[in-house]
């Protein structure tokens, strides 16, 4: 009986161990990945996180530097007033317009940037799903491949092998033989019910 070449079985079989590897360097590869992804986004989760919180003490904390960047241009407003104007009612209009300015900005940023965190947190984690997915997938299909190889080289020499051939004969023969009994035992079944 013929059957697969010594060459083709080690070329198949090298195959299955170069699908393994890659699939070994993809699962690999997507741990570190998946690590260095969370160490980039964990300041954006926790940003986010304690906008979304609730609290207004966790919710100023997280958003201090925006409200320290509104502050200062406040306080360089108040500044450029006192030094263009003289006193008197104009100034104190323009001081107390600048004041209630600069809260309603502090307050803008704050619900602007509490309104958008649940969609912003919403995107960190689907794009981390989809991220981690990918690279898991492409690892189990490396694996997948690696095993549909390695069965493949097993049939090929369990057909090459003379037992094989011997083995089907027997199976063949016993599928006749239980057929044989089956429709010997369906007709006498008949028989009887007929008798």
């Amino acid at each position: 009986m013929g059957g697969p070449s010594q060459q083709t079985v080690s070329n198949q079989q090298g195959l299955v161990t170069a699908e393994t590897n890659l699939a070994n360097y993809l699962m690999s590869q997507g741990q570190q990945d998946t690590a260095q992804r969370n160490a980039l986004i964990a300041p954006a989760t926790s940003f986010y996180s304690s906008i979304a919180s609730g609290s207004p003490k966790t919710a100023m904390a997280a958003a201090a530097p925006l409200i320290t960047n509104i502050n200062q241009g406040t306080e360089a407003t108040k500044e450029a007033i006192y030094d263009a104007t003289s006193p008197g009612a104009a100034r104190d209009a323009l001081l107390a317009e600048n004041a209630r300015s600069g809260s309603t900005n502090v307050a803008s940023a704050l619900n602007s940037t509490y309104l958008n965190s649940f969609g912003q947190l919403a995107n960190i984690g689907s794009g981390f799903g989809s991220f981690a997915m990918g690279e898991t997938g492409q690892a189990g299909s490396g694996f997948g491949t690696a095993g549909n190889i390695n069965q493949s080289v097993a049939q090929m020499q369990e057909a090459s092998s003379p037992w094989s051939f011997l083995g089907q004969l027997a199976g063949a023969g016993g599928e006749a033989a239980g057929g044989l009994l089956g429709n010997a035992g369906l007709f006498a079944g008949k028989a009887a019910a007929a008798a």
